[in-house]
């Protein structure tokens, strides 16, 4: 692609003018056009770095820099939330994993981690749990940047949510997803026997539509289309299952790009929804209502070049409903353990 590599060129050449959005922007670009090389995403780690660095130094507040701690020493204190919505949680967000710059938090099924909107207000807000929980570090006063949230996920998406403490883990983190860089793994619980073994590549474009849905509000999907943006899953059945309802299976999933609802959509293209995902043609069943969709880690390189590995257990919902089907073998008791046994091996 001639035009893109002129563009990548001139592109380095001006890195030091660009902010640090236009160097996700290009990163994000150059990426998804699968044109972004080593030398390329090298030179816009550095960059980022220092103007992150340049910026936790301007949000310092004199009390931060007098207290002698840093992001290193100073711990989060998420214990006294309570959420502001009227209907309180009775699962919470927890912290999994704290390292110098960035925490790992694993996300209930139902919370959003969408701030703001006629919708969202009504929910249970991850962002309201950062704001308490990292309310010691500037970056944590911050709504401009999400308070420190570096991803999303949908509200019935339970798991792994990656945080930062500082605003140099915040922004590394942030080309890291940019340049496709962080290698996701998600549980899912889908219709019928999905291929075992081998790593189903599904390379479809996505197209995100917004509906309305009344009161003011919209509501994101996802459609296959020729003309939308590159999307790439990879997925495979872990456990296969049976029970009075049909055939089912425990897959697990890389997204590659990440496309609002990919997974989701992905699974659905190719005949396997996920159980209870009415949205892309799955059925409600007695024993599974809503979704089962759980991001169990990632892996990402951190401010420091270091590779770290982060990883969330699945929640109760899923693992009760495991506890209504059996393995093709026809041994309900292990069903719960053998899953489990193969999704470690992630």
């Amino acid at each position: 692609m001639p035009g893109l590599d002129a563009l990548k060129i001139e592109a380095q050449s001006r890195m030091a003018d660009f902010s640090i959005l236009e160097l996700l922007d290009v990163t994000s670009g150059l990426a998804s056009s699968q044109t972004l090389d080593d030398g390329f995403l090298a030179a816009s780690r550095r960059q980022v770095s220092e103007l992150a660095r340049v910026t936790d130094e301007e949000h310092a507040t004199d009390a931060w820099r007098l207290s002698g701690h840093t992001s290193a020493t100073r711990r989060l204190r998420p214990d006294g939330f309570r959420p502001s919505s009227s209907s309180l949680a009775q699962v919470m967000p927890h912290i999994c994993r704290e390292t110098d710059d960035l925490f790992v938090l694993s996300k209930p099924p139902g919370w959003s981690s969408v701030r703001g909107g006629r919708a969202q207000c009504q929910l249970l807000s991850v962002a309201d749990f950062l704001k308490h929980a990292a309310r010691e570090f500037p970056i944590g006063t911050d709504p401009a940047v999400d308070y420190g949230l570096t991803q999303r996920l949908d509200i019935p998406t339970s798991g792994a949510l990656l945080a930062a403490k500082t605003y140099q883990g915040f922004w590394r983190a942030r080309l890291e997803f940019c340049a496709q860089e962080v290698r996701k793994s998600y549980l899912g619980l889908c219709e019928g026997h999905f291929p075992k073994g081998s790593w189903v590549v599904i390379d479809a474009p996505l197209r995100l539509l917004r509906k309305p849905i009344g009161a003011g509000s919209v509501r994101s999907e996802a459609v296959v289309c020729n003309d939308g943006l590159r999307a790439r899953t990879l997925a495979k059945a872990l456990s296969w299952f049976s029970s009075s309802d049909g055939r089912f299976s425990l897959v697990a999933a890389r997204p590659v790009t990440g496309r609002t609802h990919q997974i989701r959509c992905h699974l659905s293209h190719l005949g396997h929804p996920l159980v209870a995902d009415e949205q892309y043609g799955g059925t409600v069943l007695d024993w599974c209502r809503q979704p089962r969709l759980h991001c169990a880690g990632f892996q990402l390189q951190d401010a420091d070049g270091r590779l770290q590995s982060f990883d969330v257990d699945p929640p109760p919902d899923l693992l009760a409903a495991l506890e209504h089907l059996t393995t093709t073998s026809g041994d309900r008791a292990s069903t719960r353990a053998h899953a489990m046994e193969e999704a470690a091996r992630l």
